[in-house]
């Protein structure tokens, strides 16, 4: 029995690395740091590194390890007094076989509750209060919401894109060998 080396949780390629030993391993990330950084430094997104951090949700065959965070712009809504920040997790999950592939988690912070979204699964709608109002600030946000999580993953699949090999599954058989091709970014 045969499995796909890669488990892609959000990203919309496979950003796949073939990492000879622990040395390139150690080198990928701190590239991806670097360059995640320098983002920060350029102001268009806030990072900075968690300490050696992994998956809560990941899968046990594709062990994840967060090695940073990027947070987007913050926005308040003064009326109905509500703050919200994208915060995507960065994740590097090593393959079933070998290599690692890059990925995040994306995660919408409004008035303190956290709302986890998948990228292509923006319909959860963000709850802060039952007033006419409320409601109407509540769609508000989530236009808010989905316009900055598509330039916040454009930017990190960006750094990806840079740091990787672009593949997206070609086919999967019934005994799950799987066949990548590359993936146009």
């Amino acid at each position: 029995m045969a499995t796909g080396n890669f488990y892609n949780k959000n990203a919309s390629c496979i950003y796949a690395v073939e990492t000879e030993d622990e040395f390139a391993y150690e080198d990928l990330v701190l590239n991806l740091q670097s360059e995640f950084s320098a983002l920060h430094t350029d102001r268009k997104v806030a990072y900075y590194r968690e300490e050696d951090d992994y998956e809560k949700d990941g899968l046990r065959s594709y062990c994840g390890k967060i090695i940073g965070i990027v947070d987007g712009p913050t926005k308040y809504y003064k009326k109905v007094e509500t703050e919200v920040f994208i915060r995507a997790e960065i994740i590097v999950r090593n393959g079933y076989y070998s290599g690692v592939n890059l990925d995040y988690n994306i995660k919408v912070y409004a008035n303190c509750e956290v709302y986890n979204l998948e990228i292509y699964d923006l319909d959860d709608e963000i709850y802060i209060g039952e007033t006419k109002l409320e409601k109407l600030y509540a769609n508000y946000i989530q236009s808010y919401v989905e316009k900055e999580t598509k330039k916040l993953t454009k930017t990190i699949e960006k750094v990806f894109a840079d740091n990787s090999i672009s593949l997206k599954t070609k086919a999967r058989f019934s005994n799950g060998e799987t066949i990548y091709e590359k993936c146009e970014v």
